[in-house]
Parts: C-alpha cells; structure tokens; sequence
C-alpha cells in the first residue's frame, strides 16, 4: 500500500462527512489534492509507514517461503497477464 493509500485510508471518512453527496470520483479527487498540498514532514510519515509495512510484508513472505517453499505465480491462460 503506497503512502498516499494510506493517507487515503485515514482521511476517506472525514472527507465523506463533510461532503456527504459527493461521488467516489470527487472523494479521490479532494484526497488528491489535499495529498499533493501536504507538508513534506507530514507526508514523510506516511512515507514512512508504507517503508515499514513493506519490511513487514517482506520479512512474512520469506518466512513463509522459508517454511512453505517459494510462492508460484502461475499465469491464467487466456488473461492479460500470460502475455
């Protein structure tokens, strides 16, 4: 989950409460540019929560791999991905 998701995440609500009629669209929108307006230092926060939920992803992966063997991504025949 980059930084701006979860800035997103803890500033969805709010932004719904103060603009209760306003479509997904133009929730994404204002969270956009309240994101783009934000101090540096406060950003560098959620930068840093994403750095850490990364680690935190990383160290689970390995340590399952290490248990369970290494994950298979197998392609789906047929989708936009086995090409």
């Amino acid at each position: 989950m980059t930084a701006f998701f979860l800035f997103a995440r803890e500033n969805r609500e709010k932004i719904r409460q103060d603009f209760p009629d306003a479509p997904v669209t133009e929730i994404t929108r204002i969270l956009s540019e309240k994101w783009r307006n934000l101090d540096e230092g406060i950003r560098a926060i959620y930068q840093e929560k994403h750095d850490n939920l990364k680690r935190e992803y990383e160290i689970s992966v390995r340590e399952y791999e290490r248990t369970h063997g290494p994950i298979v991504k197998e392609r789906l025949s047929g989708s936009i991905f086995s090409k």
